[in-house]
């Protein structure tokens, strides 16, 4: 038995390349709390900044509104495990029993909707966000393979995260 984490969009290459039996399970959270809340969700969102030509914005909505069609999100989902961006292509997918056939790929959809948002769950952009996750990820391995206690692993990501955020801080002042 092995435990591996990553993003749910490691689906598709997973789906492709595995040479192994796989599933995919939510985030492990502690028994006693009931209502878990969603998680947040990841590093590869697509960002519209402010201060670029009203061209500029014409050009990216109509780039929005191309990877918002519904047949197109199913095609993205299907082939990356990335969420669907929206309720109609997942309701579309669910009536087609994609998540009959493919339960895993569902489990990042609960995962995210399980509770309304909170302002701390909505999302985040911070520096190192990547770099952070990957030490969040180190630290649990070492739980999963009994080398550390879980709450010396969230201590030392807390530790080695900060340090990030120090050296992020330090060189885009």
């Amino acid at each position: 038995f092995r435990v591996y984490m990553d993003s749910i969009s490691a689906i598709g290459a997973l789906q492709k390349n595995a040479k192994f039996h796989w599933d995919a399970a939510p985030l492990p959270v502690e028994a006693s709390m009931k209502n878990p809340q969603n998680s947040i969700i990841g590093g590869a969102s697509l960002w519209v900044m402010k201060g670029h030509p009203k061209e500029d914005y014409k050009g990216v909505a109509a780039f929005m509104n191309f990877l918002a069609q519904n047949d197109m999100q199913e095609l993205w989902h299907i082939e990356t495990g990335y969420l669907p961006i929206t309720k109609a292509a997942y309701e579309s997918l669910k009536a087609k029993g994609f998540y009959q056939k493919e339960p895993y790929q569902e489990v990042g959809i609960q995962q995210m909707t399980r509770r309304d948002p909170t302002k701390n769950s909505r999302g985040l952009r911070i520096g190192y966000f990547i770099q952070i996750r990957n030490i969040i990820n180190e630290e649990l391995e070492l739980v999963w393979n009994n080398s550390k206690t879980p709450r010396q692993a969230l201590d030392d990501a807390v530790k080695r995260s900060n340090e990030k955020l120090r050296e992020f801080e330090k060189t885009y002042k």
